[in-house]
């Protein structure tokens, strides 16, 4: 869907452009605003699992406060990915998906 709209209708913004082009400025609004909101909650599920995963794999980081820090340190490294720049998060990206596509034993 987001293929269709963004070669359909490229222009910045993605669902609130999308959605005050069809609906108007209130609802294009709205858009915004409930992406906003879901995007904070859905990007604090990232870091959690991963601790989670990493506390399966090595329950050493599940003593103390070691998964809080790891928690931080995900949160941390891609923050600073993200003000590097777009070519930073694409090279990563691109790295990451190889990675996700090699197989395992």
């Amino acid at each position: 869907m987001i293929g269709e709209l963004s070669s359909a209708l490229p222009s910045e913004g993605g669902y609130y452009a999308w959605v005050r082009r069809a609906l108007g400025n209130f609802w294009g609004f709205q858009e915004a605003w409930l992406s906003l909101v879901a995007s904070i909650f859905d990007m604090a599920i990232y870091p959690t699992l991963f601790v989670a995963y990493l506390t399966r794999l090595f329950p050493w980081f599940a003593e103390g406060h070691r998964g809080v820090m790891v928690g931080l340190a995900v949160v941390t490294v891609c923050a600073l990915m993200n003000i590097a720049g777009i070519r930073v998060v694409a090279i990563s990206s691109l790295w990451l998906f190889f990675c996700s596509r090699c197989p395992s034993r």
